[in-house]
């Protein structure tokens, strides 16, 4: 084969390997903007996952104090409540006990008087019985109103407890939500270039578009001579 040929060869060679180093590249340049922009949207979705959890921790503590407040103020109604109907309770037995003492002593007193009389009989043990019997009926009314006194203090008790439930139960737990982690993506790998391959590749364009230059030109009657081209006359 004549020198054009080969000459057009290695630059078709040569153009088609250009070429497929550059396609290489390009695809590579192409994978290492994927695995950038993946790289990117992983943080994104990281601090977002992170964020969110902040957000849940501050609500869920925010609920927690709120929570924890009311149930101390519920507490504390409650334990001043019931210490109310305790004194108002404690009152009333000091109060039956100082009746009582007062009217055990003026019974006392009658008979004492009945007695200091020298009289006897059974008109004297009439009168004490009288006395008696009066301190009797005094004392059975002072612990009837007692009794009717700590029955009212045990339903307040139970509405105080009520009211207490009640508030505990207008409370509610604030239930965190999880957030996963995002997965963390995995690389695109790169094309690797063969260059034997590419350069056989090449090499084998480079001479079919030698000989396709050279039939080419042959076929339409021009032969090399002298380092030009030139017709050809059948003789």
């Amino acid at each position: 084969m004549c020198v054009p040929p080969i000459v057009i060869g290695l630059l078709s060679a040569g153009l088609g390997f250009f070429q497929h180093q550059q396609m290489v590249a390009a695809q590579n340049e192409a994978i290492e903007i994927q695995n950038i922009n993946q790289r990117a949207q992983f943080d994104r979705d990281k601090l977002q996952v992170e964020a969110n959890r902040f957000r849940e921790q501050q609500q869920f503590q925010s609920t927690e104090l709120a929570n924890e407040t009311s149930e101390f103020l519920a507490d504390r109604a409650f334990e001043k409540e019931t210490q109310s109907i305790n004194l108002q309770i404690a009152q009333a037995q000091e109060e039956a006990a100082l009746k009582k003492r007062e009217k055990k002593l003026e019974t006392t007193r009658a008979k004492g008087e009945i007695l200091a009389t020298g009289k006897g009989g059974l008109n004297i043990v009439n009168l004490l019985a009288d006395v008696d019997s009066q301190y009797g009926q005094f004392d059975w009314a002072v612990n009837r109103n007692l009794a009717f006194t700590g029955a009212i203090g045990d339903q307040d008790k139970r509405s105080t407890n009520i009211r207490r439930s009640s508030r505990l139960a207008q409370l509610n737990p604030y239930i965190e939500r999880t957030y996963i982690d995002p997965v963390r993506p995995v690389d695109a790998p790169k094309i690797r270039s063969n260059t034997g391959l590419a350069l056989l590749s090449a090499g084998l364009q480079g001479a079919s578009a030698g000989m396709s230059w050279h039939t080419g030109m042959t076929n339409a009657g021009y032969n090399y001579s002298g380092g030009l081209f030139g017709r050809y006359t059948k003789p």
